[in-house]
């Protein structure tokens, strides 16, 4: 990744692991319009160390990220999270609706990735 890159995320980061001042984890959003879903909503991505990945340490993030956004969005017009499924682990969790994260599937992106959603409490479209 280079500089501009990294740059550019750090705005984007919500959440950081640390193990021992390391950063070990993060998860990021970013703002899009989804014509698809007609409002807009939060894009999320995670990263976790390979060293460090732990059984539901990914789900954790997700649903530490997503309850902190969800806290922030009566302030916002921005109707819930977007997830991209890239990691070969997460796409053969095949649920309707992921367990512990309300991560509704919608379809796959162009890419073939299985991408799910979020509604936050709330929210109408």
């Amino acid at each position: 990744m280079d500089k501009v890159t990294i740059r550019d995320r750090l705005d984007q980061v919500v959440y950081a692991i640390l193990e021992r001042e390391r950063v070990i984890g993060v998860s990021t959003v970013f703002l899009q319009d989804l014509p698809i879903l007609n409002n807009s909503f939060y894009v999320y991505r995670c990263y976790i160390d390979d060293n460090y990945r732990a059984p539901a340490l990914d789900v954790k993030l997700l649903v530490k990220t997503r309850d902190f956004l969800e806290e922030e969005y009566n302030k916002t017009a921005v109707k819930g999270i977007l997830a991209v499924a890239q990691n070969d682990h997460l796409k053969k969790w095949n649920h309707a609706i992921w367990p512990d994260t309300g991560m509704m599937y919608i379809g796959d992106s162009p890419k073939g990735d299985p991408m799910r959603v979020y509604y936050f409490k709330g929210a109408k479209i």
